[in-house]
């Protein structure tokens, strides 16, 4: 990723787990409860239904 759009790792798990914390998102679990990036983004990139649906959520003017 950092090749290819300039983006570490890092920065893509803090936005993963900001994601999580608004509800957005719901990060993969291991049996032992370590979160599964990589999965839960293929998860994402194979169900593109959802990310669409989250981007016009995102893309609402914020209500007064």
């Amino acid at each position: 990723m950092r090749k290819r759009f300039g983006i570490g790792e890092k920065d893509i798990k803090d936005a993963l787990r900001f994601l999580e914390e608004r509800g957005e998102v719901r990060i993969k679990r291991s049996v032992d409860g370590r979160r599964l990036y990589v999965l839960t983004l293929k998860d994402i990139r194979e169900n593109p239904v959802r990310l669409d649906r989250w981007l016009s959520i995102s893309k609402k003017p914020p209500g007064k």
